[in-house]
């Protein structure tokens, strides 16, 4: 009787936090509000206190906050300091030879309307405006119900997010709506720019993100596949059937998101869904070989192009 008391105490906890950070995510967009990691510990750590949970979250998500922004701040300032050609000629030789022509094109070309903007373009920008938003609500809810799982995953994404940096420093990616700009491409539209521009008057929240420089040549590989395909991979460690199909449904949006709206080459998704697995496998050679992650957080099967990989 008091496990069950239990079970429904915890899934009261965490459902009125998820509800009260997708509720304040759901306002901060509609206000054309990108919310940004460090916007998001200050909204989280409110639910967490309120539940009891305060001085666990900050001890947990401080590190992980830090190395986010850290993230952020060096991908738009190393950048800008070494200062590598772009490149643009062979990405787009790539695609013409995968694909025999421009994905993002092709996309726009046959579902785009110029001037009058259908609910996908509409569902492709919020699924990209919301590419922090939905990662951390999903870790925060780890957080409060598989935190072995949540340690395992968060290592997996700084190990993610570091690989694309440093390939971004040294490989910077012109996206397809700069290449289209400069006649690299037939003419695209950057969708994002036009279907916000329907939002209500933009709101302002402070951030740190406002003294970082932003990095616009950061197209390969995309961070934006990666980190929703590290969602499927942790979807799969806990073993939810719901959670699998909702996590993997989110990753192809995303997928098709980044490319029609022109701000990623399908090179580029692609690359980033390598890198994922990557994440995933060095997350777990690090946590065995320093003992930081317990093994029960990563031990399931998934399924891999040449079978059935074991990671017990």
């Amino acid at each position: 009787m008091n496990e069950e008391i239990n079970r429904r105490h915890d899934r009261f906890i965490t459902g009125g936090s998820i509800v009260y950070l997708v509720g304040i995510s759901a306002l901060m967009l509609r206000h054309n509000i990108w919310f940004s990691p460090d916007q998001f510990f200050i909204f989280a750590l409110v639910a967490a206190v309120i539940f009891g949970r305060g001085k666990k979250f900050i001890s947990d998500w401080a590190p992980i906050i830090l190395i986010f922004l850290s993230y952020e701040f060096f991908h738009g300032a190393l950048p800008a300091i070494l200062k590598f050609p772009v490149h643009s000629t062979d990405l787009i030789a790539l695609e013409k030879f995968l694909f025999g022509s421009i994905p993002t094109v092709v996309l726009q070309q046959r579902f785009l309307s110029p001037g009058h903007f259908s609910i996908f373009d509409f569902l492709f920008s919020l699924t990209y405006m919301a590419f922090w938003i939905v990662p951390l609500i999903f870790l925060f809810w780890l957080w409060m119900r598989y935190h072995q799982v949540f340690k395992f995953i968060i290592l997996a994404f700084f190990i993610g997010l570091y690989a694309t940096f440093i390939t971004m420093t040294f490989f910077p990616a012109m996206p397809p709506w700069m290449a289209a700009e400069r006649g690299l491409i037939d003419p695209i539209q950057r969708v994002l720019y036009q279907t916000t521009a329907y939002l209500t008057v933009p709101g302002a929240l402070p951030t740190l993100y406002q003294y970082f420089r932003g990095n616009e040549v950061a197209a390969m590989p995309s961070v934006h596949a990666e980190i929703p395909t590290l969602m499927f991979l942790a979807a799969l460690l806990v073993k939810n059937k719901l959670l699998i199909l909702l996590t993997l449904a989110y990753s192809l949006l995303t997928y098709v998101s980044i490319v029609y709206l022109g701000e990623h080459w399908a090179i580029d998704a692609i690359a980033g869904i390598f890198y994922a697995f990557g994440a995933f496998w060095g997350a777990k050679f690090v946590g065995e070989k320093l003992n930081l992650i317990h093994a029960s957080a990563y031990r399931t099967t998934i399924t891999s192009p040449r079978g059935v990989i074991s990671t017990k």
